[in-house]
């Protein structure tokens, strides 16, 4: 995490990398997709030197690799006690779609 603008002011959250963060509305609390696919949440303390980090705690596994989608998508709700979470839905087969020109030519038959 970077202080914005200067971005001159550094600090960890992971011990083991993360993306896709968000915040709980009150600050308290960053929600980020873990290396190993887990939904984890690590708990935040604002003091007058900057952000003090409490321990990370896994929620939920979301999914395959975490790293490895772009297409896994959570939120957080205001308060921190909800996740949504959209995952792909595998399908036996691929969709089809089919583009039928002139069909009303058929309609005379």
């Amino acid at each position: 995490m970077r202080s914005f603008p200067a971005g001159d002011v550094k600090s960890q959250v992971s011990t083991h990398g993360g993306r896709d963060p968000r915040w709980r509305r009150d600050g308290k609390e960053l929600s980020y997709r873990a290396a190993d696919g887990m939904l984890t949440a690590a708990p935040i303390r604002w003091t007058a030197k900057g952000p003090e980090f409490g321990a990370e705690s896994a929620i939920l596994r979301i999914g395959g690799a975490a790293f490895g989608s772009s297409t896994l998508r959570y939120d957080v709700t205001p308060d921190g006690q909800r996740f949504l979470v959209l995952e792909p839905v595998e399908t036996p087969e691929p969709a089809v779609l089919r583009v039928v020109f002139n069909w009303q030519a058929g309609l005379k038959r």
